[in-house]
């Protein structure tokens, strides 16, 4: 009875090793299959265009007629463009903030940017949401648009956001204002990884 019993739990244990053998992919079948792995990384990359020079200078014009002051309201540039590219996880968005290093400006005297709506021409995604007026740049890091998704806007000059940048004075402090040709602020953008 033990032999008979050792026979069979034999036979069971080879039937059992080679139908495994067989249940494994022997490619021996009428079908097969395998699995492709995809990678999806998440990134963000932000770059500044323009037609030339991201170096911009601001002028307010001067009076031509005595008892009137410096006149900023045309003190202006938009020549300067923000493209971006973002991919992010799912429900997470990014921000772009903006700030200035310290700078010597006289009291009074303030920088201000604003992003525009993003040009979609070349551009595709979620590309968020400029923040609804003008940034006054200081070295405190200030949000410029949120709420970006999975995007991209466009490479180059005219593509992604315009940037409008303006000098402003509070006539309240003009005493504070004295020429000097070396005032000079850098500004940076980044985009929340």
């Amino acid at each position: 009875m033990k032999k008979a019993f050792f026979l069979f739990a034999g036979v069971i244990l080879v039937l059992g090793i080679s139908g495994s053998a067989f249940a494994e992919g022997s490619g021996n079948g009428t079908e097969d299959s395998h699995n492709i792995n995809i990678n999806i990384e998440t990134f963000a990359l932000l770059a500044i265009e323009s037609t030339r020079t991201s170096e911009i200078t601001l002028a307010p014009k001067k009076p031509t007629e005595a008892g009137f002051g410096y006149d900023f309201k045309n003190a202006k540039d938009q020549s300067l463009w923000l493209n971006y590219s973002s991919v992010v996880a799912k429900d997470e968005t990014r921000t772009i903030t903006v700030a200035a290093t310290k700078s010597n400006l006289p009291e009074g005297l303030y920088l201000q940017v604003e992003a525009k709506e993003a040009n979609t021409t070349n551009g595709k995604g979620e590309l968020g949401e400029a923040v609804s007026k003008a940034v006054t740049l200081s070295e405190t890091a200030k949000e410029i648009v949120n709420e970006i998704g999975s995007c991209y806007t466009g490479n180059g000059h005219k593509n992604g956001r315009n940037l409008i940048y303006s000098l402003n004075m509070d006539n309240d402090k003009y005493k504070n204002l004295f020429a000097d040709d070396k005032y000079q602020v850098t500004v940076t953008y980044t985009i929340t990884e």
